[in-house]
């Protein structure tokens, strides 16, 4: 049997609609994951020498999965709970670091070294990480929008309005060399 990483978040959206933090969605997935049989295991590293970890490696099938959980400001109550998500804007960044995982997952998973497959998941309830851009002005991070029925692949790189505060960190273009929507 596959594991099915998509059932297992609409599953998650019904069981837990909201989440404290990434840590939480974190532990809340993995346990999932757990409950169906599998074995998980949490930051884990997947590459000699690099200090980033994998968010969740399922080992017995062979899966790694990254995640993202970039949030608008919210104060709200849910099942009798209150939560209270931070503002963390920056939607360039986020958009170019979620990518980023992306081409790390493509590497892990290209040489073999912990899974066969991998997934970059982002739980976000900040509407500019999904929708296309609200206006038609080029920015300095076109390149890296991941809206809903946009296909990310190939080579992207900041544009030549994108800072040297925007890029400091984030400077190498990313390169997939598959195809993601």
């Amino acid at each position: 049997m596959t594991l099915d990483i998509h059932n297992i978040v609409q599953g998650l959206a019904v069981s837990r609609p909201i989440f404290h933090s990434e840590a939480d969605f974190h532990v809340a997935l993995s346990e999932t994951i757990k409950a169906l049989g599998y074995e998980t295991r949490l930051e884990f590293p997947s590459f000699r020498g690099e200090s980033k970890r994998q968010d969740i490696w399922v080992s017995n099938a062979e899966l790694l999965v990254e995640l993202k959980f970039p949030t608008q400001k919210l104060e709200i109550e849910s099942s009798g709970k209150s939560f209270s998500l931070k503002e963390h804007s920056a939607q360039d960044l986020g958009r170019y670091d979620f990518i980023k995982d992306i081409q790390r997952l493509e590497r892990a998973v290209r040489e073999g070294i912990y899974a066969k497959r991998g997934f970059a998941v982002m739980l976000t309830n900040d509407s500019l990480y999904w929708r296309p851009s609200p206006t038609r002005r080029r920015t300095g991070s076109d390149e890296f929008r991941i809206h809903e029925e946009r296909h990310v692949t190939g080579p992207m790189e900041w544009g030549p309005t994108a800072g040297p505060g925007t890029r400091n960190g984030r400077e190498e273009p990313i390169i997939l060399t598959g195809s993601y929507k």
